[in-house]
């Protein structure tokens, strides 16, 4: 059984797994990690497992066509 957790503070920033990020951004699950590792998105642990925080300002990646 595999559930998804979502979570919400005061400030309206969402947490999510970084499996939900990827899905939310339509990249793979190792983009968020290294987007993590770089500094682009913050993530923090809780209770044994990684969230990714969810701003509105991080858009999905869009391919650029020449």
């Amino acid at each position: 059984m595999v559930v998804a957790l979502e979570m919400k503070e005061e400030s309206g920033n969402t947490w999510l797994t970084s499996e939900d990020m990827a899905r939310v951004l339509g990249v793979t699950v190792r983009t968020v990690r290294n987007m993590v590792s770089r500094g682009e998105l913050e993530r923090k642990r809780m209770h044994g497992r990684v969230y990714v925080r969810h701003l509105e300002s991080v858009s999905p990646v869009q391919s650029v066509v020449p």
